[in-house]
């Protein structure tokens, strides 16, 4: 294995050296101003016995308000380091000015480097610092102490539907246990392969294989000892949650649990304050809804056969539709029409009584906010009043229309939250 340091630099060289020894050291990158790059990396050089090839040096002011320079050295350095074929990496932030120090301590625990520091005693009568004094104490990898900090912005992004930030989080968590590591390597995949989910790639793609993967992951850390109960029960939920996205992969067919997916969807736009997202699926779930009402009583909207009618239906519908022709496709309002023609039990739920259907759709008004709305035709934004109401609608129709089913189908699809992961 081989070892990159960090080193802050003083003027001294001393604590310089003995870290490099101790470390064993394969390469070294100091940091420090050009006074105390000039004053001890010649000394420390030759008393480590580095090569040329074995060494970097980046020059800083001497500021505090450089400190955000100082990050960007760091980043430089670990840079360096892992080209050169480090594969542990370990910051020393005893040198320099203890503006560098703390800055050094910053960007190391924020990038999930091993920190040490050369500890010792101030020999007054040497006038400088006593060698025999100095020993090494090891602060450990950074996300042992923070990462919980980052877990919670993950499990936060998750609960409030960001899966993609979510993995961003989780990714950077880099704990020395393995158990743990695993778990956030799960935990990552698992938003990942949500994300897509979330994007309806599940209808085109295989999206399960990757939330089993990741269940097996976050398993395999509980059964190590990482978690708690509550995390046990979260896996046993999204697994039950991935056997339903799996039966539905890949199926283009009008099912209950496809209006459920495509609602569901429009309720965590509605959370995330993205209206007219919402409204878009929103229209998709009624449009569906027709559609799956038609194709049980055996009529297809994009190739209607009406022979399927009686001669009083197709009058009706005609009327209905303003139309003698009687159209070869049917749309959202055309659906309900033609449901209205066939006396279906969503009549009364979707029209009013004794009013013509092209003014008593319930859903009209809000149709037509959508016809105006950006993602459709117009310019005007939809408020979040008017999606909503489009919610509750929906949610209404689908209880009325499809009751126990809807509700299963919304239980099985119903993503679990994310608890605190016990550690």
């Amino acid at each position: 294995m081989s070892t990159g340091l960090i080193l802050t630099m003083g003027l001294a060289p001393d604590p310089l050296i003995f870290s490099i020894k101790e470390q064993q050291a394969d390469y070294v990158v100091f940091i420090g101003t050009n006074e105390s790059l000039k004053a001890s990396v010649d000394e420390t050089v030759l008393q480590a016995q580095l090569r040329p090839s074995q060494y970097d040096k980046l020059a800083i002011k001497d500021s505090p308000d450089e400190i955000g320079t100082l990050c960007e050295l760091f980043q430089s350095a670990k840079n360096w380091l892992e080209e050169q074929g480090a594969d542990r990496i370990i910051a020393d932030p005893t040198g320099g000015r203890k503006w560098m120090s703390a800055g050094a301590v910053m960007v190391a625990s924020f990038l999930g480097i091993p920190m040490m520091y050369v500890d010792s005693r101030f020999d007054q009568k040497l006038g400088k610092v006593d060698p025999e004094s100095m020993k090494i104490v090891q602060l450990g990898n950074a996300y042992d102490q923070t990462g919980f900090i980052i877990a919670a912005k993950g499990i936060d992004a998750y609960n409030n539907f960001h899966f993609e930030q979510a993995s961003h989080y989780f990714e950077q968590i880099t704990p020395t246990n393995a158990h743990k590591q695993s778990l956030f390597n799960g935990l990552a995949n698992l938003c990942t392969a949500l994300a897509r989910w979330d994007r309806f790639e599940h209808y085109g793609e295989t999206v399960s294989a990757g939330l089993f993967a990741a269940i097996q992951q976050i398993e395999q850390a509980l059964r190590s000892g990482a978690g708690n109960a509550e995390l046990a029960n979260f896996s046993d939920q999204v697994k039950q949650f991935a056997a339903k996205i799996r039966e539905m992969e890949g199926t283009q067919a009008l099912s209950i649990d496809f209006v459920t997916d495509i609602f569901l969807n429009a309720g965590r736009r509605l959370q995330l304050n993205r209206f007219d997202d919402a409204i878009a699926r929103h229209y998709r779930t009624l449009e569906a809804v027709s559609q799956y009402c038609l194709h049980e009583a055996g009529i297809l909207a994009d190739r209607p056969d009406y022979s399927r009618l009686t001669d009083k239906q197709k009058t009706l519908f005609q009327s209905e539709c303003h139309n003698q022709i009687l159209p070869e496709k049917i749309d959202l309002k055309l659906g309900y029409w033609l449901l209205r023609s066939l006396d279906h039990k969503v009549t009364p739920i979707v029209f009013k009584e004794k009013t013509p259907s092209y003014m008593g759709f319930s859903f009209e008004g809000i149709l037509s906010d959508r016809n105006h709305s950006i993602l459709a035709h117009g310019f005007k934004p939809i408020g979040k009043k008017r999606a909503d109401n489009f919610h509750s609608q929906l949610e209404e129709l689908l209880n009325n229309v499809f009751p126990e089913v809807f509700q299963q189908a919304k239980q099985s699809l119903q993503l679990p939250r994310l608890p605190s992961l016990g550690f």
